[in-house]
């Protein structure tokens, strides 16, 4: 046989491969949408208080199946919208104070924003990277998007329950890049730029920069939701346990999250979470809230953005904004449904494909969740919002501390 024709059968057999792990992968993907709503499917077959006689939740789960596929198809279709496969290298900058508060905080999407067009109950802020231009469609299509039918309900009917969601992003070395990011903002009216470069050093940037834009556009927020793109909202909890604070406390400054407590100070010059001894002497940081996570009351902005001009802007910006918290003496609250699952080192990327819905849903927000998997969450986090009597027939915890044991 000549080299010319091995060679064929070589391409030929490595083209089969493929494709054939092609059809594979595809066969799971949709094996996972299946085994996400075999929870709620199966309910319409066992003698529940919405079992097989009850037309309404069978009409309802056929209406969001539909409305799910269609959702489904729109994020898939979208991949190359605004060229999603260009990367972004950026580079880590020094900076001083007066670059703080000078052009480095430049909004860039000041006409492009309608975040603060209307009062607010709720403002999200979801810090994200230039190039993961589909991250933030999915939240668009999901969580992030009052207007969206699955979306819709309880929430839509009182002041107390308006909200709206923007992204937070810096600069990319790559000048294309930020072509396509303007372009998406001017496009989506929901994305506020800094001038900062966006990397991970420059984090402890993007989080001042969130403190900072709500008050130069004279945002009227009650409450400041901060997440990252890779983090799932359950938006009908977080409003829930928000207004029952509210109305309890509402005059009570709110700094709430997981909380980390006695963590130390990383000194090691080649670690990403590197903290000078000048920027930061102590070696344990004051309790803060995960950054995954975390809602503080919007009337605190005026007394945070004050305290940072004087204040140490190191690395760590979670651990940053604990300490400008103990410096204007608020006290933290923990709460257990932010982030449930984020010290739970033994579990895999696939860690919620492996557990029920009912112990899920009734989180506030899920760390490691992006693409289809939000929309996937979304839908079936609503159905069990809609249905509670779903969890009767199933596995019911209210949280998932024995997850991790």
């Amino acid at each position: 046989m000549s080299l010319l024709k091995r060679r064929l059968l070589v391409l030929l057999f490595l083209l089969g491969l493929f494709c054939f792990l092609n059809l594979i992968y595809s066969y799971y993907e949709d094996k996972v949408i299946i085994n996400f709503f075999r929870p709620v499917l199966s309910v319409k077959n066992q003698d529940t208080a919405f079992g097989k006689d009850d037309l309404h939740l069978s009409q309802h789960l056929s209406r969001v199946r539909r409305e799910f596929k269609m959702t489904l198809d729109q994020y898939e279709t979208s991949g190359g919208e605004f060229g999603n496969s260009i990367n972004a290298f950026g580079v880590n900058t020094s900076f001083y104070h007066s670059e703080l508060y000078g052009e480095m905080f430049k909004l860039y999407g000041k006409k492009t924003n309608t975040a603060c067009r209307n009062a607010l109950f709720l403002l999200i802020q979801v810090h994200s990277s230039p190039e993961n231009f589909m991250s933030r469609k999915a939240i668009r299509l999901s969580w992030g998007n009052m207007k969206n039918f699955i979306g819709k309900g309880q929430q839509s009917i009182s002041s107390l329950r308006s909200w709206k969601t923007v992204f937070l992003i810096g600069q990319s070395s790559d000048p294309r890049l930020n072509d396509l990011v303007l372009q998406e903002a001017n496009i989506y009216k929901d994305i506020m730029i800094g001038s900062f470069k966006d990397t991970y050093r420059n984090l402890n940037m993007k989080m001042i920069f969130s403190l900072k834009w709500p008050l130069e556009q004279k945002c009227r927020v009650s409450y400041i939701l901060k997440t990252d793109e890779d983090c799932y909202v359950n938006i009908w909890n977080l409003l829930h346990w928000l207004r029952s604070y509210h109305e309890a406390k509402g005059s009570r400054p709110l700094y709430a999250g997981r909380v980390q407590t006695e963590m130390p100070v990383v000194r090691d010059t080649k670690s990403r979470y590197y903290v000078s001894e000048e920027d930061h002497p102590a070696d344990i940081y004051k309790p803060y809230a995960s950054g995954g996570g975390y809602v503080i009351s919007a009337s605190l902005l005026p007394a945070l953005v004050n305290v940072s001009r004087t204040s140490p802007i190191f690395a760590n910006e979670d651990a940053l904004l604990g300490s400008l918290m103990y410096r204007i003496g608020i006290q933290w609250t923990d709460n257990q449904k932010f982030l449930p699952l984020i010290f739970c080192s033994h579990l895999n990327k696939y860690r919620f494909r492996d557990m029920h819905m009912s112990g899920l849903s009734r989180q506030i927000i899920l760390h490691g969740i992006r693409g289809r998997l939000q929309l996937e969450m979304h839908f079936n986090s609503a159905l069990y919002n809609h249905f509670p009597s779903l969890c009767s027939s199933h596995m019911n915890y209210e949280d998932m501390r024995d997850v991790c044991e």
